[in-house]
Order: structure tokens, then C-alpha cells, then sequence
């Protein structure tokens, strides 16, 4: 039951459509047949001819170009009628005046405005009012939302701190409150953005940083001249002691060798037996016999 009423509701209101639909087409019909039989009899009267002819004199005087322009559109028309040209030229005139023809409809067609469309009466009479987000009393509504997200001191400084950390990173920010949430200090920031003046303190932050590393640089480079420095004086006091190289040392070595020189020729003169004594012993035994 509810099915056959429902179809004959939409075949109802179909059939209104259409017979709308056609009543309008047919007065459109009637209306432009009217209008257009007004706008021949206005325009092909001897009265308006005249007048036309005496405006295009005056203006074909001060503008030359619209002369030549309406000559061009004549000698078109006449081709046109004729339907015949006499030579390679007039087609080449031809085709570029229809080209110039065109781009001009496509500028008139791109500057014209589409009307609205014209909508059934019971369409018409619908309307849609929109409540959503709809405010009433603004100035309470502010009051109240002033004590609903309150900020500490406390609260206020760590968003501070971690915002120069995490620039624009709520996500980040909210973990280091408790009782924020990321909406929350969303709205914060865009509540206390002219206030506090964010950009200014970034660019602070950064100039700071750049000093403490540029600071950390130095003072890294200056350690490593130092501890270079400090192997170098090592190395010198090492060579000055007697290490294996340097001209004090070199000067030592050769003195303790000519002392280990002279020594050895000393014991080998103490174990050297004399030629003399042993030649004197048998003369000392023959004496003795």
C-alpha cells in the first residue's frame, strides 16, 4: 500500500515537471518570436537607417580602422552569398577574418554570465536555516571560556621552554603537561601568540645556540693546541734527558764510546804479554846454570 502511494507521489510529481518544463519552453518560444519580429522592424526602418548611417560617417572619420573593419565584413558577406573567391589570396583573407571571428566569440562567450536557474515554486519556498555554531551571546560566551583552559605561571614556562625546543610540535609540548591536552595548547598558543611574540624568541634561541656551539668549538680547538703543544714540550724534554735522538745525546754517545774505546786499549796492554821479558827469562836460566 505504502509502495503504490509512493510511486504514484513521484509519477505526480514528475508529470508537473514536465508540464512546467514545456510551458516555459513554449512561452520562451512565443516571447523570442516577438522580440526578434520587434528588434527587424526597428532595426530595417528607413528612420534608423539614417540615423545609423549619418553615426558610422562621423565615427569612420575620427576611426579609420572601423571603416576598414566594415569593409572587410561586407567583402566577407558578398564572398559568402557569392560562394566563390577569385583567387589564393581572398581564401587566405578569408580564413584568417573567420579565425578573428572566432576568438572574438570565445571572448564574448567567456565574458557572458549565466543567469540562475529558474527553480519550481515549491522549491522556491523551501528554505534551510543554518543554527550550527550559532552564538547568541558572545561576550558571556568569552567570559565563561576565560575560566574553562586556565594557564599557571608554571604551565606558561614549560610551554615556553619546550615550544623553543619543538617548535610548532603540540604533540611534544602536551607530554610535558599533565593536565594540558593538544587542542588545548593549540589554543593557547594562538591566544598568547601576539603576546609572548614566539618568532622573536626562536631567533634568540637559535643566535644562543649558535653561540654556545661556536663557543664549544673554540674551546675544543684550544684544548687540542694545548695538548699538541704539551706532546711537543714532552717530546723536547725527552730528547734533552738522553732519549734516543737529539744533538746532546748524540754528543753523549760518542763520548761514552771513546771512553769504552780507551779502556779496551788499556786491558789489552795489561794482558798483552812483553816480547822483551819472555826473551830475557832463558838468559836468566843460563845464568843460573
Amino acid at each position: 500500500m505504502f509502495k503504490k502511494v509512493l510511486v504514484d507521489h513521484f509519477r505526480k510529481k514528475s508529470e508537473e515537471k514536465d508540464a512546467r518544463e514545456r510551458y516555459m519552453t513554449e512561452t520562451y518560444v512565443k516571447l523570442t518570436t516577438a522580440w526578434t519580429k520587434k528588434v527587424d522592424k526597428v532595426e530595417n526602418s528607413r528612420k534608423r537607417k539614417d540615423r545609423d548611417a549619418k553615426a558610422r560617417e562621423l565615427y569612420e572619420k575620427i576611426f579609420p580602422e572601423l571603416r576598414k573593419q566594415r569593409e572587410d565584413k561586407e567583402r566577407d558577406h558578398r564572398l559568402g552569398t557569392r560562394g566563390a573567391v577569385r583567387s589564393e589570396a581572398d581564401i587566405e583573407d578569408v580564413i584568417e577574418r573567420l579565425q578573428e571571428q572566432e576568438m572574438e566569440d570565445k571572448k564574448m562567450h567567456s565574458l557572458a554570465v549565466i543567469p540562475p536557474l529558474l527553480l519550481p515554486p515549491d522549491e522556491r519556498r523551501r528554505k534551510f536555516t543554518n543554527n550550527n555554531g550559532l552564538i547568541l551571546d558572545p561576550l558571556r560566551e568569552y567570559n565563561e571560556r576565560k575560566f574553562v583552559n586556565t594557564w599557571t605561571e608554571g604551565e606558561k614556562e614549560i610551554f615556553r621552554e619546550k615550544f623553543l625546543l619543538h617548535p610548532k610540535n603540540f604533540g611534544m609540548i602536551a607530554q610535558s603537561l599533565e593536565r594540558k591536552t593538544v587542542a588545548e595548547c593549540v589554543q593557547y598558543y594562538y591566544l598568547s601568540k601576539k603576546t609572548e611574540n614566539y618568532k622573536q624568541l626562536l631567533r634568540k634561541s637559535k643566535m644562543r645556540r649558535g653561540r654556545r656551539g661556536a663557543a664549544a668549538s673554540n674551546a675544543a680547538s684550544a684544548s687540542a693546541q694545548a695538548a699538541a703543544a704539551a706532546q711537543a714540550a714532552a717530546a723536547a724534554n725527552q730528547d734533552i734527558m738522553g732519549g734516543p735522538s737529539g744533538v746532546l745525546t748524540r754528543n753523549r754517545n760518542r763520548n761514552d764510546r771513546d771512553e769504552n774505546s780507551r779502556d779496551g786499549c788499556e786491558g789489552s796492554n795489561r794482558s798483552t804479554p812483553n816480547n822483551n821479558a819472555i826473551k830475557s827469562e832463558p838468559k836468566d836460566d843460563k845464568d843460573d846454570e
